[in-house]
């Protein structure tokens, strides 16, 4: 995969620190960067229990490493469906 990104540590004169600074070409150079850094920073992916979609889990993510629904409809569904198949 061919992908441009650029990187530049910007002075921080507000935090007495530095931050890195990206920069990409195109939206999909923009989508591979963000997953890159979810990545590298411990997050992990997983396969939803009712959609089968892949969703992040984990640092940087809305998700604990826990987590086996992509959402809250996802997670509804798949529990309603368990109580019907009850009956």
């Amino acid at each position: 995969i061919d992908v441009l990104v650029e990187a530049a540590l910007i002075p921080d004169q507000k935090h007495n620190s530095v931050r890195m600074r990206y920069s990409v070409r195109s939206l999909r150079d923009a989508v591979i960067l963000q997953q890159s850094l979810l990545l590298a920073g411990g997050a992990k992916y997983r396969a939803c229990k009712q959609c089968q979609r892949p969703f992040a889990v984990g640092p940087g993510t809305k998700r604990t490493l826990q987590s086996k629904f992509c959402d809250e409809a996802c997670k509804i569904k798949w529990h309603s469906l368990k109580r019907s198949e009850g009956k």
